[in-house]
Formats: structure tokens, C-alpha cells, sequence
């Protein structure tokens, strides 16, 4: 597990200054806590940096920065992607600089032990800026130069990358948050990320809200993904989507206390899920905090959406 000590900006989303540690959590103690670096103007929230990614070289984390602007023109190397990466019990870094800062950034893992980072980053190409797009960047002895993945048409753009997950050997699912400018509508995107390197949009899911800081994304058997989002404002429904390469399918609502902002889960073998939840005690006589265990066994085909 990898977890941020510092002062958060009181009226921004970055991390003037934070500390990167890195340990093993059995529930109820720690081992082997280590820093494993320091970072300046870094976007660490769990939205917006990458998860934890496990490969055949060893532990990945990225993060994206974006240093202060200062008098006089833009420098390379004020604003890019950290990745952290840990091979035997050793932790080392390195940085993508990029021409825009960065919003957030994922990691996919490939199978040959490289990793490819997706970061949503605003352009200028043609005389003109471009919204917030998702670009693609491979990590193999260091980093390749990005390029454009995919781009929405103003006022829409790409907030931010959520997921990725292998369904086969040459092909990973991967989802992402896309918004409107100003407001508005927010939708949770689908797609393939291919061996290529070339993202396949395949659908989205328009008008929802996340169930946390990214929604839950759980790997079924029969290379089918579960996702699962808030129901409209609700405090206690979560409304469960199933795709796959082929599709994508609303399988129902079910009730589930929701006042924690991130549902944390694991899929089994025989396509059940197990996560846990929480509520907010609001009465003197109620518990300030109470964690709720649910199971959900999924059972449909994803159909073409």
C-alpha cells in the first residue's frame, strides 16, 4: 500500500509538498514502512494519481505534478508524470516531462513487464488549445514520447482515466470520466486499450454518479467487467453495469449504505463480489462509523449497448 503524508492546498486539489511512503497493512498492523519519495505540486489524490500496478519487473505508482508559474516563459520540466517503480526491495523514480500539466494519470500493465501511463492533459495543436484528452505513454528501460489517444469536442472533455484491466493476452478494458465545461452532464467511458497502443472507444454510460473517488471496477470470469455507480443522488442504491469487448448492460440497482466516498472490494472465482461500505452516524445514540460487508453474485450476459 502506498499512502501520502503532507498538507493538502486548503482551496486546490494538489499537494504543495508530500511525502510518499510505501508499507504491508494486515488490517491491523504495519510492516516494513518505507519512504519512498517526496513530491512538489503533486495531484495525489486517489482520483487523480495511478493505482498500485503489480508487474513481472516489480511495484508501479505514478503521480502527476504541475510546479507553480513563474515570470517568463514555460519551462520544460515544470509539469509531468512521477513513476515511482520498485524492483526487489529497492524504490527509484522517473519523469515524464510533458508540454501541459497533466490532471490525473493510470497505469496499465503490459505483459511483458512494461507499463503504459494514460494522463488527461489539455493541447495546443493548430493554432488553438484542445480540452483535457487522454494520452497514451509506454514505460519500458524509460518513458516513450505521449501521444494523443483520444479527445472529446468542445465543451466536452476527458477528466480522468479510472480503470484498466486485462481480458485477454493483447487486449485490456479500460474506463474513464468525461464531463462538460462549466457543469453538466458527467459519464462514465468504455473502451479497449490494444496491444497496438490504440484506444477503441466501445460506449459509455451518460448521466452518472461516481461511487467514490473512482468507480469500482471488478474483473468477472469470461473476460466481463462489473462496474458499479451511485444511483442518481442517492445515499443507499448502487446501480451495477456489466461489459465486456462486445457491450455493455444496466444490471439492476441494489441498496447499500453509501456515506464513505470509496468502496474498496475484491471479485472471486464464481463471479461474486464482495465489498465494503460505510455510514455516518448522524444521532448522539448512533455509532460515528459503521462498515457494512456486502456480497452480490452477478448473473446476466452483457449485451451490445
Amino acid at each position: 500500500m502506498i499512502f501520502v503524508t503532507g498538507t493538502q492546498e486548503k482551496y486546490g486539489l494538489d499537494f504543495p509538498h508530500a511525502d510518499l511512503w510505501y508499507g504491508l497493512f494486515d488490517g491491523r498492523t504495519w510492516r516494513e514502512v518505507t519512504k519512498i519519495g517526496s513530491a512538489t505540486s503533486a495531484s495525489l489524490l486517489p482520483s487523480m494519481s495511478s493505482d498500485l500496478v503489480a508487474t513481472a519487473q516489480g511495484l508501479r505508482f505514478a503521480y502527476a505534478f504541475d510546479l507553480p508559474m513563474s515570470p517568463g516563459p514555460i519551462k520544460r520540466g515544470n509539469q509531468g508524470v512521477v513513476l515511482l517503480h520498485r524492483k526487489a526491495s529497492k524504490w527509484d523514480s522517473d519523469t515524464l516531462f510533458t508540454s501541459e500539466g497533466p490532471r490525473s494519470v493510470q497505469l496499465v500493465s503490459n505483459v511483458d513487464g512494461s507499463v503504459t501511463a494514460m494522463l488527461t492533459q489539455d493541447y495546443f495543436e493548430e493554432g488553438r488549445y484542445w480540452p483535457p484528452s487522454l494520452f497514451i505513454a509506454q514505460h519500458t528501460a524509460g518513458w516513450n514520447v505521449p501521444r494523443l489517444g483520444l479527445t472529446e469536442l468542445s465543451p466536452r472533455y476527458i477528466k480522468e482515466p479510472h480503470h484498466a484491466t486485462m481480458i485477454g493476452s493483447r487486449e485490456t478494458i479500460i474506463s474513464w470520466h468525461s464531463a462538460t465545461a462549466g457543469g453538466g452532464r458527467e459519464d462514465l467511458d468504455w473502451g479497449l486499450f490494444l496491444a497496438s497502443g490504440d484506444v477503441r472507444r466501445m460506449g459509455h454510460v451518460a448521466g452518472v454518479e461516481l461511487a467514490g473517488d473512482r468507480p469500482p471496477m471488478y474483473r468477472l470470469r469470461a473476460g466481463r467487467i462489473l462496474w458499479l455507480v451511485r444511483e442518481g443522488q442517492s445515499r443507499d442504491q448502487l446501480r451495477a453495469f456489466v461489459g465486456s469487448s462486445s457491450g455493455v448492460q444496466s444490471v439492476g440497482v441494489f441498496k447499500v449504505p453509501l456515506d464513505n466516498s470509496k468502496l474498496v472490494g475484491v471479485s472471486l472465482p464464481d463471479d461474486r463480489v464482495i465489498f465494503v461500505s460505510g455510514r455516518l452516524g448522524t444521532l448522539p445514540t448512533e455509532a460515528f462509523g459503521t462498515s457494512f460487508l456486502t456480497t452480490i453474485a452477478v448473473r446476466c450476459r452483457a449485451s451490445r449497448g
